[in-house]
């Protein structure tokens, strides 16, 4: 059950210590974050109790407000909703709420 964060963990593990010894590696598309978290905290929303619906949207915003992503047609940023954070990690695509268009 622990299995997804022990993965997780042992990622960034391994991505600092590559950072450690070659400062100027870059070992993934920063875009993979997105998609890994997002299939994260499902996982773990799916694991919660009852009380812990929405968790994943929630954490899911919070952890990326900064690195907001933008809308390629219409260049609003996203809104990751329940819905957009299920097709991010089944699909890996995005549906912008301004213009309808689907994004990948």
């Amino acid at each position: 059950m622990l299995l997804p964060t022990v993965l997780i963990h042992s990622l960034y593990v391994v991505r600092a210590l590559f950072k450690t010894l070659e400062p100027n590696f870059q070992p993934h598309d920063p875009l993979q974050d997105f998609w890994l978290m997002a299939g994260y905290l499902l996982w773990a929303e799916a694991m919660g109790d009852e009380e812990d619906h929405g968790f994943a949207t929630q954490t899911f915003n919070e952890m990326f407000e900064e690195s907001r992503l933008a809308c390629g047609h219409c260049v609003a940023p996203f809104e990751f909703d329940a819905q957009n954070i299920n097709s991010l990690w089944e699909i890996g695509k995005v549906t912008c709420r301004a213009c309808g268009k689907e994004c990948s």
